[in-house]
């Protein structure tokens, strides 16, 4: 979605697609001081990304056979991880120079077929059929019409595809209310809230079959309540974020750290993921 200049630029923050630390970040820094650090550790604490099994998430093992779409790929951290398991990677979306930037990045290094398409999710430029696994992680929260978008990304599936798909969590949307500037709200930023039961709903309707259900994040839930109002840029930031991460470096090093972890992430998940399939009799 082109930024709206009325209701201005879009919101500049850490997202779920950022797998790593920015390249701005300080290479001689203790990782507890750095919020990127941590919260790619957090993630990959919740099951993500993890490079010793090929699993991009719990359960969910990329394989050199695999074609993978990414729409509304963002800075691409999702489908780089695809592409260093050898897959055949494809990555939409609506910023040409992001395409390219990843398209630059992946030279020479992904063992697959790279493919990137600037364009939006409501019509994909893909046969039917062509996808094994579909990603669109923190997209539909911004779109006009996420029914269109789902019914793309379900037709271009193959029969049995998984889709892995998040969200904001209602819970940390709510919070984000009391704390972000007010064009979080508002295009192109996020301009609905899906609740638990509206995103199921979505998924379901689209024809697809919910296969797992997790709400995560209270990590970036705290980090964004004191991002916002701080002004912090995420290259430097504030040093009550730095505080707040190494609080939580200290907490998943914890043997009671997992206890700790699961209260805060029922009570104030950021995030929240669907892992469906495309029926196998469906066409």
């Amino acid at each position: 979605m082109p930024p709206d200049e009325e209701k201005g630029p879009p919101l500049s923050g850490p997202t779920f697609k950022q797998n790593g630390a920015p390249s701005s970040a300080q290479p001689n820094r203790d990782p507890a001081d750095n919020p990127a650090a941590v919260g790619l550790l957090d993630i990959i604490d919740s099951g993500w990304f993890n490079s010793a099994s090929g699993e991009i998430c719990r359960g969910v093992p990329i394989a050199s056979t695999d074609v993978v779409v990414d729409v509304g790929c963002g800075d691409g951290g999702a489908i780089k991880f695809c592409a260093n398991q050898g897959a055949d990677i494809i990555f939409l979306d609506i910023d040409e120079e992001k395409i390219k930037r990843i398209e630059t990045q992946l030279q020479g290094s992904a063992r697959g077929n790279v493919s990137g398409i600037a364009g939006t999710g409501e019509q994909i430029d893909l046969a039917n059929d062509t996808a094994d696994k579909v990603i669109c992680t923190e997209v539909l929260e911004h779109v006009d019409d996420p029914q269109k978008l789902m019914s793309e990304m379900v037709r271009i599936g193959k029969p049995g595809a998984l889709y892995l798909l998040t969200v904001p969590h209602e819970a940390g949307e709510m919070m984000m209310k009391d704390t972000a500037p007010p064009q979080y709200f508002e295009k192109p930023n996020h301009i609905r809230i899906f609740s638990e039961s509206d995103f199921r709903d979505l998924v379901e309707s689209a024809g697809l079959e919910i296969e797992r259900y997790e709400a995560f994040g209270a990590f970036w839930t705290i980090f964004f309540s004191i991002f916002w109002p701080t002004g912090s840029d995420f290259a430097k930031p504030h040093p009550a974020l730095v505080n707040w991460s190494r609080t939580w470096h200290t907490i998943l090093k914890h043997e009671k750290g997992p206890l700790i972890k699961a209260a805060l992430e029922r009570a104030i998940p950021n995030k929240q993921f669907i892992l469906a399939r495309k029926p196998t009799n469906r066409s």
